[in-house]
């Protein structure tokens, strides 16, 4: 198996990118952190929203087809 010296740039980035953003989340007030929640799984709701759209509109055409 092969050792690193050093880390990567790119990685050390995502890794320090990640953890700074789990701080500021930790941080959170209680009220903003709910609030913080709400957004994120209304985003996630209308994602899945438009994929699953996507997937029938797909589905119509193969059907066609």
């Amino acid at each position: 198996m092969s050792e690193l010296d050093k880390i990567p740039d790119f990685l050390d980035k995502l890794v320090f990118s990640l953890i700074l953003e789990i701080g500021e989340v930790t941080r959170l007030k209680p009220e903003d952190k709910t609030a913080s929640e709400a957004s994120l799984n209304h985003k996630i709701d209308a994602e899945n929203i438009y994929f699953t759209a996507q997937r029938l509109g797909n589905d119509k055409v193969f059907k066609k087809g």
